[in-house]
């Protein structure tokens, strides 16, 4: 029997120490207009989580990549291994010596209360208890960490935030040095120094630092109120506005867009081209075919893997991808996908009448 409600009866504080007091096993949903958090509890105990933030997985080899901790020539290699064996990431990383298993654990520790503390901001959306329901349970890292500590850092920083917001209310404030110098300056601190060379936004900061945004905005909140740092105004979320479109456009109707405006190009080229090499036209194409293909086997392959963050196992068949909402006919259309035996894995390719 599952536990559930709304957040306006029951809080995140309520709810966590509820599940921590009665050292219950299960996996913790909540849900608002924010996205979805999944925390997994066992005895009591944290044990792992996860945060989709807009329909996007945050995963943890982004941040392995953002914080410089893989570099992009160690993560091809082992999504290649990866790819090659069927062996979870994690697995990958620690048997071929890139994280020590402890290296490993302290970064799922950062990401949980990274997560907690999002999760604190939340005072809108559902919840939902399922006793026994386990997220990773094939996973060889195991972290087992006291609710109650994550509780207590979770509701110092939630405290902390308002007064660091008032300084810093956007993600896109620019920070530049002001060319002050003060002794005794914290690690942090001294490494963000290195990074003002040139004004920075507070987002790009969050992701060059890898230590999470909490910790990130603190440290610069403090570097301003001494002086060594200052707000230098705001960037234009360029990105952000040539993305806004398509939040509201399904992906669809843009992939139809796209498809239409390449197509016209590809004929209007081989009309242009005609009296020359007969090749140039038809190769173009192919090209354009080639590209949609690997596109659509990336959109199955990162769907397959948040059904795996779900269940802790892929797929019997991609039908199921369907059922969940993950994936539609025209992205599963002439592929081929087989599943091991244990769900551990698979393989993905396409059909050869495609």
């Amino acid at each position: 029997m599952a536990l559930e409600g709304s957040l306006k009866d029951f809080s995140v504080l309520d709810i966590l120490q509820l599940i921590s007091s009665q050292q219950k096993t299960g996996t913790l949903t909540i849900t608002s207009k924010k996205g979805k958090i999944v925390v997994d509890f066992k005895k009591g105990m944290l044990t792992s989580a996860f945060h989709v933030k807009r329909g996007e997985q945050l995963l943890l080899d982004e941040y392995l990549l953002s914080s410089g901790r893989l570099s992009e020539e160690n993560y091809a290699k082992v999504r290649k291994s990866h790819e090659e064996t069927g062996l979870p990431l994690d697995e990958i990383l620690i048997k071929d010596g890139y994280l020590s298993e402890e290296e490993f654990k302290e970064i799922i520790t950062f990401k949980i209360q990274e997560i907690i503390d999002e999760l604190f901001m939340w005072h809108d959306g559902t919840y939902r208890f399922e006793l026994s329901k386990e997220l990773y349970p094939y996973s060889r890292v195991k972290v087992s960490l006291r609710t109650e500590a994550l509780i207590m850092e979770g509701a110092r920083r939630a405290d902390e935030l308002p007064r660091i917001e008032a300084v810093l209310p956007d993600e896109n404030v620019l920070i530049a040095k002001t060319g002050k110098v003060v002794a005794g300056l914290e690690p942090a601190q001294k490494k963000l120094l290195s990074f003002l060379a040139q004004p920075h936004t507070v987002a790009e900061l969050v992701r060059k630092m890898g230590i999470g945004k909490f910790r990130t905005c603190e440290a610069l909140f403090r570097m301003i109120n001494a002086g060594v740092a200052k707000t230098a105004g705001v960037k234009e979320p360029e990105v952000e506005q040539r993305e806004r479109p398509r939040e509201a456009i399904p992906r669809k109707v843009w992939e139809t867009i796209v498809v239409g405006c390449i197509g016209a190009a590809v004929v209007f080229g081989i009309w242009i081209l005609k009296d020359r090499e007969p090749s140039l036209g038809p190769f173009s194409f192919r090209q354009y075919s080639r590209w949609r293909t690997e596109k659509r086997l990336e959109s199955v392959e990162n769907s397959l893997k948040v059904y795996f963050l779900l269940y802790g196992k892929y797929p019997t068949s991609l039908e199921e991808l369907k059922a969940e909402g993950l994936a539609d006919q025209r992205d599963v259309t002439r592929l081929e996908y087989v599943p091991s035996a244990d769900l551990l894995s698979y393989t993905l390719t396409v059909s050869a009448k495609d």
